[in-house]
């Protein structure tokens, strides 16, 4: 593809730099005058049919609200504004039976607000927390013509990757969408880094007859701390959805390309040399009237290099620097894998859950590990997510006398 002119890289990133894992959006809701699962299956943050046609349609669809109408003039008359938070705690046990916990209080809490723009244009922002206030988000045109949408628009975000822009599906590509919370040990985009990480860039796409093409060129970091004359890499999605008996199933893939090394400003640019490919599969439809979700995916290539990092110096009581974290040469990796997971809601608002990962280091066999998750979501309102996971995980080439490192994981997510 032609190097992108780096004004509008400019542009994209005067759309912040900081953005949380969060994506139900109770503005959107607002905006629809409806209830969170009209877009959300089995719960939040997973997406249904509506809500995969809301999201591209750039969040401009409306509910009947009052607007401000006028010539080549229509927003909603209320600014739709939300706020998501989620806390954790989390146990661990490591190969030498040791153990941890950590407690994680309103983590990756995010005022959200966007929604209608013009008749074709609308938006998702969030600000979030960090060293200061930051915005973030996706700002998107879609037009619906005869044969399905085209559409366009700039993203940034420093955590939930090259496909954040316009993915809405469930199997792990946008890190805030997926099956299960832990997602190091059950999902592996997630585990592989192939669907999170900071990102600013431009995006096209098209929506219709089942169909879904994502084209996108992306720097992987801040636009701000990098050379945007150095290039660009690429980011391609196309998914497809057919109705089977009942079912909803989409088969799709994925690749990364590029190297933007050069770009890099000491260090800021992570992994930007990655090339990565990979299919994904997802299944929903109804078990004896209970609400049912399968997903899958497996990575076909995943190599890049994890940039070098520098000591790091503390001075000491006798005012000497004292080396305190030890840096790290440049590496190369080469890794893949798979997951399988499924969720079945036994009630309307509780589901049971499943997973199992597969985790192949190429380079480095003792690394290579399977994990077995189970897991159960609440809803305790719409807008209320309670969820408890437990992981195992077996080495592949376990040490003598190791043990089967352990999480498990509870998790309130809120949205209003």
């Amino acid at each position: 593809m032609k190097i992108i002119n780096k004004k509008i890289i400019a542009t994209v990133a005067a759309l912040g730099i900081l953005t949380t894992a969060a994506e139900a959006t109770p503005a959107f809701a607002r905006q629809m005058n409806a209830e969170c699962m009209s877009c959300h299956y089995q719960n939040i943050p997973k997406l249904n049919s509506f809500g995969r046609d809301f999201k591209m349609s750039g969040f401009t669809m409306t509910g009947g609200v009052p607007e401000v109408t006028g010539n080549h003039l229509s927003v909603p008359a209320t600014f739709n504004i939300a706020f998501v938070t989620k806390s954790r705690i989390v146990n661990s046990t490591d190969t030498a039976g040791a153990t941890t916990q950590d407690v994680q209080i309103y983590d990756e809490s995010a005022v959200l607000f966007g929604g209608k723009i013009g008749e074709n244009m609308g938006a998702s922002f969030e600000m979030g927390g960090g060293d200061g206030l930051a915005l973030s988000g996706k700002m998107l045109f879609s037009k619906e013509l005869s044969f399905g949408r085209l559409g366009g628009g700039v993203f940034n975000t420093d955590a939930l990757g090259a496909f954040a822009a316009t993915e809405m599906f469930t199997t792990g590509l946008y890190r805030p969408v997926r099956q299960f919370e832990n997602r190091g040990k059950t999902n592996i985009f997630q585990k592989a880094g192939i669907g999170a990480g900071a990102t600013t860039g431009i995006t096209a796409f098209y929506y219709g007859n089942g169909l879904f093409v994502s084209a996108a060129q992306f720097l992987p970091a801040f636009a701000a701390s990098a050379d945007m004359s150095k290039g660009f890499n690429t980011a391609l999605r196309a998914a497809y959805t057919a109705s089977i008996s009942g079912w909803n199933v989409t088969l799709g893939g994925f690749s990364l390309s590029g190297d933007t090394t050069e770009a890099a400003d000491s260090g800021s640019v992570a992994e930007s040399d990655r090339t990565a490919s990979g299919v994904d599969l997802q299944i929903e439809g109804d078990v004896a009237g209970m609400s049912f979700m399968a997903t899958a995916g497996y990575v076909l290539e995943n190599t890049y290099t994890t940039p070098a990092t520098a000591n790091v110096y503390t001075p000491d009581s006798t005012t000497t620097n004292a080396l305190t974290t030890p840096g790290s040469a440049k590496s190369k990796n080469d890794n893949g894998g798979f997951h399988v997971d499924a969720q079945l809601n036994v009630l309307e608002h509780l589901g049971v859950k499943v997973a199992y990962l597969s985790y192949n280091d190429k380079l480095d066999d003792a690394e290579d590990y399977t994990t077995i998750s189970i897991g159960t979501n609440y809803s305790l309102y719409q807008n209320v997510d309670l969820v408890a996971e437990y992981s195992m995980t077996t080495m592949g080439t376990p040490a003598a006398g190791s043990k089967d490192p352990t999480d498990l994981l509870l998790m309130a997510e809120i949205a209003f």
